[in-house]
């Protein structure tokens, strides 16, 4: 079975418990999108990159290891 990745959200699809996968201010930015869409008042859209696409980043490029030694 192959597991799908998900690599973006959009900040309406973004709530605390996105935590995990977006990280915490990507997470406050989704809350605070989707609190002012729901009092009317209009905030530009955005995404954010998830935790998936910086592993699968990593993986594809071999860089897990280059980062670590720098690090």
């Amino acid at each position: 079975m192959e597991t799908k990745f998900v690599y973006t959200l959009d900040f309406s699809q973004i709530t605390l418990k996105s935590l995990p996968l977006v990280g915490g201010k990507k997470a406050s930015l989704g809350e605070l999108f989707n609190a002012l869409k729901a009092k009317g008042i209009g905030a530009l859209d955005g995404f954010a990159t998830t935790a998936d696409a910086y592993r699968s980043l990593l993986a594809e490029r071999d860089l897990e290891y280059e980062l670590r030694t720098l690090l």
